[in-house]
């Protein structure tokens, strides 16, 4: 419970501090370029997108312990990656990319084994 309080508290954190897409010129952007998760439990966090236009995310095809609550939006928006538990006994990593307006963005996440 309260590992949830404060993954609720760092996003209301950023979601206060952070410009949105319309606070300055951008097509694209992410806050992160890598995501090492801190457990081989199975958790969520949530991934700002920043963009001024239309996007669309998904992750690496065929990857079946991960998955995205949004997969497309405009403008600024959040998508919440949520994973299960790594048991295969090795670090597991996926890519996370957003496009828009024909410029790409990555995330390489990576869960513990």
């Amino acid at each position: 419970m309260k590992k949830l309080i404060y993954i609720l508290m760092a996003a209301v954190t950023l979601a206060c501090c952070c410009p949105k897409a319309a606070d300055f010129d951008l097509t694209l952007g992410l806050n992160n370029t890598h995501i090492d998760l801190s457990s081989a439990s199975e958790g969520w966090c949530v991934i700002p997108i920043y963009s001024n236009t239309s996007w669309k995310a998904s992750l690496d095809e065929g990857c079946t312990w991960a998955s995205l609550s949004v997969t497309e939006g405009r403008g600024y928006g959040e998508t919440v990656f949520s994973y299960s538990d790594n048991g295969t006994g090795a670090e597991r990593t996926v890519i996370f990319t957003v496009t828009a307006s024909g410029e790409e963005k990555t995330i390489s996440i990576t869960q513990p084994s």
